[in-house]
């Protein structure tokens, strides 16, 4: 039967449909010739019975007086009905009284073949019986009237037939001119790959559900299309991603050896002429100044690259606090003439521009980060301004303030503002070249401007100089809630005579170098090389105040300043870390630390935070 599947379907349509209307025609054909027999049948046995309840009739009389030619007679009537061959009439004794054969009968050459049948009825009158007649009647009449009935009526079935194959053919159309556009769009899709075509056909039928179901199908297959096309775009984006990453590695590999090499070399440089020639004091303090500059340098760029490693992993947070507006622009004001000079850019002029200056500002932000932001921008002013003057302040709004430092340095072209605030780029250009530095600053800035709830903003103009702003909440705290603090550190000098200062540190040259510069000021020196030994030195010596480092071996100085503040609650200890984030100074806090300083440790900040030790009241 494979044949059958090479066949269009079009032809199989109109096959099976001219296959079931040729069966439907002829039996219902059958059926009509059969009811046409059953009647004709129906009609020769009632015209045959009523004629032999006739003949009983007539032959009553005859057969009373006994007069068999008399009921001959009678019988000779069937010779004028139709089917009715022969008439016998029999006595009630069952012997035949009287019998007529018609006329036809004997010329009918076949009448032995004739198909016939016998009619029986009783002779009786009034409840007497005389005897039985019995009719032979021929069906010859009924064949023919079927047949005749058949051939009058095929000119109806071959006119049905015609119909039923146009019908066929006209039927068709419905199911194979959808199937054939489906095949048609099918090939068109297979060929072109379009898949925005679409079948459209009214009503609710299953060819209207294929083709829903294939539009369907088309949608789900642009869906996937479009997210395949997505994911190659991202895909290609991110090779094009990784591959600015990789370019942007080596540039920042490069950049950092440079950036790092550069004050390393000064530090070594200096170190080793200290180390090998006879210097003059003058000479000596110059070395050193150049020295220390080279390892704030290295330090700056350490801080830059920990905050940037925050920021992308999403670990730099914001700790809220209250910033002296007024006392950080002063603050700033004296640092940054200092650099200046460092600088050797002494003749450029630092203004402050603090139209709030006659009162005092107490902003709700994070004060360590917004200090770093302004010394970002501060730094970058002096960098790039060779003449001229740097003005840095704010102004006030309704629902913010806005920080600002303008300078009158080289400016940027509004091209390139965008690419400043990408980390580790630099502009490249003939001039900036000339500048050192790692290209994180502005990055750092613009981040922790956005997470301290602002936006920056930058004006400049190549040859003229620049003015970078950002904004921030202008949340302001009642200097009520928050009063000022004393501070006597500095009435008095340090002085640590009859004080026990436990240093709990592992590394033997910071060691050394607290050592040299507490024993200035008398005090005298208990070194634990880990938390749990300085547990043990506390247990075993008076101790007035600790110096402990966070990240040591056997026990960290977290977990042993909570076991010495424990036993001994009125302990003063004092953090030492070289992870300076608020995170950390929140975890010294909440560990029971009264102080804190970052490393490299400044002399300064060390000393501040042991005057305040040293005159804190007793508990």
């Amino acid at each position: 039967m494979k044949w059958i599947n090479n066949i269009s379907l079009k032809y199989k349509l109109i096959g099976l449909v001219l296959l079931v209307t040729i069966a439907v025609t002829f039996a219902g054909y059958a059926v009509i010739i059969v009811r046409f027999a059953n009647d004709q049948e129906r009609k020769f046995q009632s015209t045959v019975d009523t004629h032999a309840l006739l003949l009983a009739d007539y032959c009553v009389g005859p057969m009373s007086f006994n007069d068999s030619i008399e009921t001959r007679n009678v019988l000779q009537r069937i010779e004028n009905l139709p089917h009715i061959i022969s008439a016998r009439v029999y006595d009630k004794n069952n012997r035949l009284f009287s019998e007529y054969i018609a006329d036809t009968a004997f010329n009918n050459n076949t009448y032995e073949e004739i198909e016939t049948e016998q009619f029986k009825k009783s002779i009786t009158y009034k409840n007497i019986e005389y005897g039985n007649i019995v009719l032979l009647a021929s069906k010859e009449n009924i064949s023919s009237e079927i047949s005749s009935f058949m051939l009058s009526n095929a000119g109806w079935i071959l006119f049905l037939l015609l119909l039923g194959s146009f019908a066929a053919y006209r039927m068709q159309f419905v199911i194979t001119r959808p199937l054939a556009s489906l095949a048609m769009a099918s090939k068109r899709i297979s060929q072109e790959a379009d898949y925005s075509i679409r079948l459209h056909r009214e009503g609710k039928d299953e060819i209207a559900t294929v083709y829903n179901a294939f539009n369907n199908m088309l949608t789900q297959i642009e869906k996937r299309d479009e997210a395949r096309n997505a994911v190659e775009l991202k895909l290609q984006k991110a090779k094009e991603d990784a591959e600015r990453a990789d370019q942007l590695k080596t540039s920042f590999l490069t950049n950092m050896s440079h950036e790092i090499r550069t004050p390393m070399n000064a530090i070594l440089g200096f170190t080793n002429l200290m180390l090998e020639e006879s210097l003059t004091p003058k000479q000596e303090k110059e070395y050193l100044k150049v020295i220390n500059e080279s390892g704030a340098t290295l330090l700056n760029l350490v801080n830059d690259i920990l905050d940037i490693s925050k920021i992308e992993s999403g670990e730099l947070s914001i700790a809220e606090g209250i910033c002296d507006i007024n006392a950080l622009f002063s603050d700033l004001f004296v640092s940054f003439n200092e650099i200046k000079s460092q600088k050797k850019k002494a003749h450029l002029e630092l203004y402050i521009n603090n139209p709030l200056n006659h009162r005092k500002i107490l902003l709700k932000t994070d004060p360590f980060r917004l200090r770093q932001v302004l010394v970002n921008l501060l730094n970058n002013a002096i960098k790039f301004t060779d003449s001229g003057h740097i003005e840095y302040g704010l102004k006030e709004n309704n629902d913010s303030l806005v920080f600002y430092v303008k300078d009158t340095g080289i400016g940027i072209d509004n091209s390139h503002i965008k690419e400043i605030f990408k980390r580790f780029r630099k502009i490249d250009d003939k001039k900036t070249r000339l500048y050192r530095g790692a290209g994180l600053g502005l990055a750092i800035s613009q981040d922790i401007v956005t997470l301290l709830g602002g936006k920056f903003h930058v004006e400049s103009e190549p040859g003229e100089g620049s003015v970078f702003s950002f904004s921030l909440p202008k949340i302001l705290a009642e200097k009520k809630d928050f009063p000022d603090k004393k501070d006597d550190s500095g009435k008095t000098d340090l002085d640590l005579m009859g004080k026990t200062v436990l240093i709990a540190e592992d590394e033997p040259n910071n060691f050394k170098f607290l050592n040299q510069l507490l024993q200035k000021y008398n005090a005298t020196i208990i070194w634990a090389r880990d938390g749990q030994e300085a547990i043990n030195q506390v247990e075993r010596q008076k101790t007035d105040l600790i110096l402990m480092d966070i990240k040591m071996p056997v026990l960290d100085g977290f977990e042993a300043t909570k076991r010495i503040k424990e036993q001994y609650p009125e302990m003063i200890i004092i953090a030492q870390t070289a992870y300076a984030s608020t995170d950390v100074m929140r975890k010294c806090k909440s560990a029971g630390c009264d102080y804190f300083v970052s490393k490299p440790i400044k002399k300064t900040e060390l000393i501040k935070a042991l005057k305040q030790a040293s005159i804190r009241p007793n508990k």
